[in-house]
């Protein structure tokens, strides 16, 4: 009888060990799915930020004819400035940068324009991009005085916030996160 209440006990003591490890395996794996999003999201994030700033950003206002506009259009959702893209190319380009206002299913669409060139996008944000335009002295530059051509050509930096998201938008799934970078262009005149 003492055997059988041993052998008994020991079942229930190795199936409550067997509950635990695969517990153990079921929570590290969904940490992993987590972790996994969360490096997918910061990824995407580190991209669409070294797209718009290293590559697109950096020559604004490098070598413009004079009566050339850096900004002919800036928005708080949308951006539009004259450069050049490429190395060696020695052409100045259009380029326009802008989130749709409306959301979609998939999100707030970022596309990237330059003439010539197939649009890049739309990639889909957890939010419409925000850009804060700024003068030489660091003031913030009011939407509504951004229409004047004048008051654009003040324009000396920007603030742009991204928020980019993994899973399935509007979901329990989707895991977001924003990224504020500012970009000041030496090359415009003071």
């Amino acid at each position: 009888m003492q055997s059988l209440l041993d052998i008994i006990g020991a079942t229930i003591i190795g199936g409550l060990l067997m509950i635990t490890m695969f517990t153990s395996m079921i929570t590290i794996q969904e940490n992993n799915t987590l972790l996994r999003g969360e490096m997918q999201v910061i990824n995407d994030l580190e991209y669409i930020s070294n797209l718009i700033d290293s590559y697109y950003m950096d020559k604004i206002g490098y070598e413009l004819p004079g009566a050339m506009e850096a900004f002919p259009l800036a928005q708080s959702n949308s951006i539009w400035f004259n450069t050049k893209v490429d190395v060696g190319d020695e052409s100045i380009y259009l380029v326009k940068i802008s989130t749709g206002p409306e959301e979609t299913g998939l999100g707030y669409p970022l596309t990237i324009e330059w003439a010539g060139m197939p649009t890049v996008g739309p990639i889909y944000l957890g939010a419409p991009i925000e850009i804060e335009y700024y003068d030489v002295n660091g003031n913030v530059l009011i939407d509504a005085a951004l229409v004047a051509a004048p008051i654009r050509a003040n324009i000396r930096s920007v603030q742009i916030e991204l928020t980019v998201y993994h899973g399935e938008y509007g979901t329990d799934t989707m895991r977001s996160r924003a990224l504020v970078f500012r970009k000041y262009f030496p090359n415009l005149a003071i």
